[in-house]
C-alpha cells in the first residue's frame, strides 16, 4: 500500500510536470545506465515512469512494511513514525560517513543524478528488507508467545 501511494502520487506529478518541462540534460547518470545512453532525453516520461514503478514502488513498499513490524514488535503506536525515520536517518548517516553502500538508504530517494548505476542504487534497499524480516518475525513470535 505504500508503495502504491507513492508511485501513484509522483506518477500523477510527473504526467502534469511532463508538460510543462522541457528535457535539459542528456542524461541523469547512472541510473538509466540499464538502458543505455540517452533515453531521459529521448523519453523522459518513461524514464520517470520505470523509476517511479521501481525503485521508488520499492522503497514505499519496504517503509510500510516496516511501520507494521514495528506495530508488532513495540506494540506502540508511536514506533510506528520515529522507527523508520530513525532508520532512514541513521542508516544515511552512517553509510554516508563509512562510505558503505548498502546503508545509503537516501540515495534511493535521490537516484536523479547519481554517479551510481542501477543496480547499485537498488542496493540500500537489501537494508532495509533485511530490517523488515527481521522485525515481522520478532513481532509475529513476540505475538505468538501471547497468544498461546
Amino acid at each position: 500500500m505504500g508503495g502504491g501511494c507513492i508511485s501513484v502520487g509522483l506518477f500523477l506529478y510527473f504526467l502534469i510536470g511532463c508538460y510543462f518541462c522541457k528535457t535539459q540534460l542528456n542524461t541523469l547518470g547512472g541510473f538509466e545506465a540499464i538502458f543505455g545512453y540517452n533515453l531521459y532525453h529521448s523519453h523522459p516520461f518513461l524514464f520517470l515512469c520505470f523509476m517511479d514503478f521501481t525503485i521508488y514502488f520499492l522503497f514505499g513498499m519496504l517503509f510500510a512494511i516496516m511501520t507494521c513490524g514495528s506495530i508488532l514488535y513495540f506494540e506502540n503506536k508511536i514506533t510506528a513514525i520515529l522507527f523508520p525515520m530513525t532508520i532512514y536517518i541513521v542508516g544515511s548517516y552512517i553509510g554516508n560517513g563509512f562510505n558503505i553502500r548498502i546503508l545509503q538508504i537516501s540515495s534511493c530517494v535521490t537516484v536523479f543524478n547519481t554517479e551510481h548505476t542501477t543496480l547499485e542504487c537498488f542496493l540500500p534497499l537489501l537494508s532495509l528488507l533485511l530490517i523488515d524480516i527481521v522485525l515481522v518475525g520478532l513481532g509475529v513470535k513476540k505475538n505468538e508467545k501471547i497468544v498461546l
